[in-house]
């Protein structure tokens, strides 16, 4: 009787650990499955977005003027690191993958030709996803600003309100046409304020702006004035700012600041007013 019941406790026994080991197993079988399936899904905190490149030349009355476009330089924060890339001047769109709900800024550089020289003249178009998705000339120092930031690895990068960064250029673009944040707001300076918490209202701010008609600028041009520029069509680098240009035939410069504009592709006009006297000199980009 003693050795029965001893038998039938070690069967209990034997059978209570092979149920124990079939729960293990069966457990792991689960973990391991569910391991595939995230790793084999779609992050669910990122969108895959597919971005539309500004058309070149862009559209605007100076289109002829352009010089050819070599390629786009990319470059963008995907929310976990740092992409660049560079895409042919054919490509029309790019797709890449951005968190969910936070800053994800992107920054297109067009290379132009200028001669047999490639050349990153005009300042970049971008955007600052998943807020405002689309690339513009507009929006370019904005993401500009926040691509450095971003570089910076400050908490301030994300509690930074970029929207309103984003606004109040285009407030500033809506107040004086001509307007351009490069002038004043170098993008890695500002950078640095929105990291040490010392950006404001007025980190974007504009000052007086100063047309000058081209025929003016064609007279002041040294040693002699410049017979070509007349009638020829003067592009900005700022590429936001070109119509306002165009409709009166006149160039927009700050006060005592040296700004560069192309009227061929291979030569530059360098303009600064200081209080009444502008100088207006002239340089090759094939130097």
């Amino acid at each position: 009787m003693e050795t029965s019941l001893c038998t039938q406790k070690r069967a209990k026994g034997a059978h209570f650990c092979q149920l124990r080991r079939s729960i293990r197993a069966v457990c792991m079988g689960a973990i391991i499955c569910t391991a595939s399936i995230l790793y084999s899904c779609t992050d669910p905190f990122m969108d895959t977005m597919t971005y539309a490149l500004p058309q070149w030349p862009p559209e605007n009355d100076a289109q002829a003027a352009y010089p050819p476009l070599i390629c786009w330089e990319i470059s963008y924060y995907d929310g976990v690191s740092f992409q660049t890339q560079t895409v042919s001047a054919e490509t029309r769109s790019i797709s890449f993958s951005t968190g969910r709900n936070f800053p994800c800024p992107l920054v297109a550089q067009p290379i132009t030709k200028h001669g047999e020289k490639p050349y990153p003249f005009f300042k970049p178009a971008g955007c600052i996803p998943p807020f405002h998705p689309t690339i513009t000339w507009e929006d370019g120092w904005a993401a500009q600003v926040a691509y450095v930031s971003a570089r910076m690895s400050g908490e301030n990068f994300l509690r930074f309100n970029w929207n309103k960064l984003v606004e109040a250029v285009r407030t500033e673009q809506m107040a004086q046409p001509g307007y351009n944040p490069w002038w004043w707001h170098d993008p890695e300076a500002t950078a640095q304020k929105v990291q040490a918490g010392t950006a404001d209202k007025k980190v974007a701010a504009g000052k007086t702006i100063y047309p000058l008609p081209v025929t003016d600028v064609a007279a002041q041009i040294s040693p002699a004035p410049h017979a070509a520029l007349a009638g020829s069509t003067v592009l900005s680098p700022y590429i936001a700012s070109q119509q306002h240009m165009a409709d009166s035939d006149a160039v927009f410069v700050p006060h005592n600041v040296v700004v560069d504009f192309l009227f061929a592709p291979e030569t530059v006009l360098s303009v600064r007013k200081y209080n009444t006297k502008v100088t207006v000199t002239v340089d090759s980009m094939e130097h």
